[in-house]
């Protein structure tokens, strides 16, 4: 019994439910035919007008307007949110022609769809711009032919969207991607999009850098073969990163080749972004190689300016030192040197006297090496042939060296002449042969010695040590090289420092003064070395145009032959007239004037001693023809040297004067009146100096 209740409870419900679905379907069937329904011959729009207002106010952001073939307007509705944003409402537009709301080109198009719609009988979709009084609006547009009860065609109902929004939005994006395709297009760096290691987009410039036409000629290519082998593996974690980040990795730099093979520095950054729905990596590069070029440039220009100053500071060092040195020098040794000469040999005396003046003089060879590191040492620049000069050196040197010690000389012949000093051309070559012997021994090994033509260029000066403007097709090179313990990095480096030296009692002058002699005469010095591999040293020196066979290249030099001779009679301040008689001794340090004024008279001439210029050009200027002779200190506090025997020779043009410098003055003939001086390097045993003034004057008792 309660399951037959329970059966009818149930009957009863599906009843009702049954009852609600069908009403509502009579509704539904009634608002289809209201909308559907053909418009009576007194109100062809009464359709849409009799649709319940929910209906309508369901359609949102949509107008509905009926026109009849002509365009006007015979029903319409809208969205009231549309009629407040078009400033116009539905009943201010019926009666009227769309002519009326639309430009003529507009207009007529509308008409023609309408009309077509009359003679086709179909509908049509389309999107247009709408013209309102307040702006331009964008509607998404179906228009359907409304029928009579015979089929005939006599309305045409549009239902229209309002789609200004996702224009708006449309064409804002179109523009950004516009903004970027131009800005990837015209970039100058490398932009490439790339899924699974294969590249979907790549801007012009990477197709420029990486050899190809255009982008779309490197679609589809794998990543990688853009990456230098070096840097692969860490491009391929570097993508594998970016694919998990969710922002950019930091820049790195990257090698890259082209499709040549040419090889460019990257500066890289990637980022993960959405191509498509699907996951890809953006990936941009910016061509760094011109920058590092340029940040290698300038660390080899500071290298070499830091070099420069290293050694012009060394110098100006080494100079000073010199110059005090030799001037203790010259007391030490002038007054061992008189002191050997006076004392019998026989004398204990005699022998400390000689072991002094032996000392001194290898102090004054350790100061010379000082001066010829500064640059300054004293030789007479003329073109030499470089070839036959190392000939003759080696040829000179061989008998000398260790028996284990091979020497093997190439000489080029035709070479340019070189404008050198050969003295310090001879000083070059034994110091680089006896540090290379040096590096040698115990053990047996080869030293050659070559010579040839070899013009330089800009990128090889930037690995050499100069101070020149060496890039010339007229560049002779100099080569030593040993097979000795070589040197590694650090002594590298410091090789030309002076006193720096990796031999127990070595004074760490001979290559120093190497460097000098080839700074001083324009060139350019280089060494390579390992350890255990030997060392190769360079020289290039700057040549002339003409061959070394076509010039008159010089001889072995001797002493100058531009001693002033004693002036002649006619001169009524000269020696001839039996008046001149003395020795002008111009000297601002007193152990070195007192040593030259007691080995002067001593010899049996008379002296005035003075302490500097301007005492020197005062005394005598009050009797200048007693004087036969000037002796000058070129370094000197106040006048120096050069300016004191132009002040001299102003009186007495004629004058025979002696310089005296622990430097080689550079004394151009123009800034000197009268005679070329003799010049006397520092320092000199008395016996020199009494040699020379007894050239120059006689002597008197």
């Amino acid at each position: 019994m309660a399951d037959a209740n329970d059966d009818n409870h149930d009957t009863d419900r599906l009843r009702r439910r049954v009852a609600e679905l069908e009403q509502r379907l009579d509704e539904a069937n009634r608002l289809f035919s209201l909308l559907t329904a053909p418009p009576r011959p007194d109100d062809p729009v009464s359709g849409l007008g009799r649709l319940p207002s929910s209906i309508l106010e369901a359609l949102h952001e949509t107008v509905a307007v009926i026109f009849d073939r002509d365009g006007n307007y015979l029903a319409t509705w809208s969205d009231p949110k549309l009629e407040q944003r078009y400033g116009l409402k539905a009943r201010d537009i019926v009666g009227r022609n769309l002519r009326d709301f639309f430009p003529p080109e507009e207009a007529e198009k509308y008409l023609g769809r309408i009309r077509l719609i009359f003679d086709e009988k179909a509908a049509q979709r389309t999107e247009n711009p709408v013209y309102m009084p307040n702006g331009v609006f964008w509607h998404d547009s179906v228009a359907s032919p409304l029928r009579d009860e015979s089929g005939r065609v006599v309305g045409v109902l549009l239902m229209a969207q309002d789609i200004t929004r996702s224009k708006r939005a449309e064409k804002n994006l179109a523009e950004s991607e516009e903004r970027y395709r131009v800005v990837a297009e015209q970039s100058s760096d490398f932009i490439v999009l790339h899924r699974q290691g294969q590249v979907l987009y790549a801007n012009p410039a990477a197709a420029r850098a990486a050899g190809y036409d255009s982008g779309e000629d490197m679609r589809g290519m794998p990543v990688l073969e853009l990456v230098h082998p070096d840097s692969r593996e860490l491009v391929k974690k570097r993508m594998a990163q970016a694919a998990r980040a969710n922002k950019p990795l930091p820049p790195i730099e990257e090698y890259f080749v082209g499709r040549e093979g040419q090889l460019f520095i990257g500066e890289a950054v990637s980022q993960q972004v959405t191509l498509g729905g699907k996951e890809a990596v953006l990936t941009v590069v910016r061509n760094i190689t011109a920058r590092r070029r340029l940040e290698e440039e300038r660390a080899r220009l500071r290298e070499r300016y830091t070099l420069a100053r290293k050694h012009e500071s060394l110098s100006l060092m080494a100079m000073g030192m010199a110059h005090d040195f030799n001037n203790l020098l010259m007391g030490i040794l002038g007054n061992a040197s008189m002191l050997v000469t006076d004392l019998p040999q026989d004398s204990p005396e005699y022998e400390l006297a000689r072991r002094i003046e032996k000392a001194s003089s290898l102090a004054a060879d350790i100061t010379r090496q000082l001066v010829e590191f500064a640059g300054q040492g004293r030789s007479h620049a003329q073109a030499i042939d470089v070839a036959q000069q190392v000939d003759d050196t080696m040829h000179m040197l061989a008998g000398q060296l260790p028996e284990s010690i091979h020497l093997q000389v190439n000489v080029q012949r035709g070479l340019p002449a070189v404008r050198i000093g050969r003295a310090h051309l001879t000083q070059m070559l034994l110091n680089l042969v006896h540090n290379a012997v040096e590096a040698t021994v115990p053990a047996s090994g080869l030293i050659t010695v070559s010579v040839t033509a070899c013009p330089i260029s800009e990128a090889q000066l930037e690995k050499v040590f100069h101070d020149h403007d060496l890039v010339s097709d007229h560049v002779v090179c100099i080569e030593i090289r040993d097979e000795g313990r070589g040197m590694d990095e650090h002594v590298r480096e410091r090789v030309f420092d002076p006193f720096f030296s990796t031999k127990e009692g070595g004074r760490g002058l001979g290559l120093a003064g190497v460097l000098g002699i080839v700074m001083r005469y324009g060139g350019a010095i280089k060494v390579e070395s390992n350890p255990g591999r030997g060392s190769t040293f360079q020289i290039w020196l700057p040549g002339e145009d003409a061959s070394a066979d076509s010039q008159q290249c010089s001889r072995p030099e001797e002493e100058p032959a531009n001693a002033a001779e004693p002036e002649q009679s006619g001169d009524p301040h000269g020696p001839g007239n039996g008046t001149s008689d003395r020795v002008l001794v111009v000297e601002d340090e007193q152990i070195v004037r007192e040593v030259l004024v007691q080995a002067l008279e001593e010899a049996g001439f008379r002296t005035v001693p003075a302490a500097d210029g301007r005492q020197a050009l005062d005394i005598f200027e009050i009797e200048p023809h007693r004087f036969a002779l000037a002796l000058l200190d070129m370094n000197m506090p106040g006048l120096n040297g050069l300016q004191v025997l132009n002040g001299l020779r102003q009186v007495r043009p004629q004058l025979p004067v002696i310089l005296s410098s622990g430097q080689a003055p550079r004394l151009p003939p123009d800034d000197i009146i009268g005679p070329t001086p003799i010049f006397l390097a520092k320092p000199y045993r008395p016996q020199k100096l009494l040699e020379l003034v007894q050239r120059l004057v006689p002597a008197r008792e």
